[in-house]
């Protein structure tokens, strides 16, 4: 069950980052490196 939700929250992550640019995906993975350094330490 936990695995179906991850695979659909994954699906709509990449559908709406598929058109970002590559400056956005950098800010992106920046900002997803400082929640999890944050939130789950």
């Amino acid at each position: 069950m936990m695995n179906e939700a991850f695979s659909r929250l994954e699906a709509r992550f990449l559908e709406r980052i598929k058109d970002a640019s590559k400056e956005d995906l950098e800010k992106i993975e920046q900002a997803i490196e400082v929640l999890h350094s944050k939130l789950f330490y």
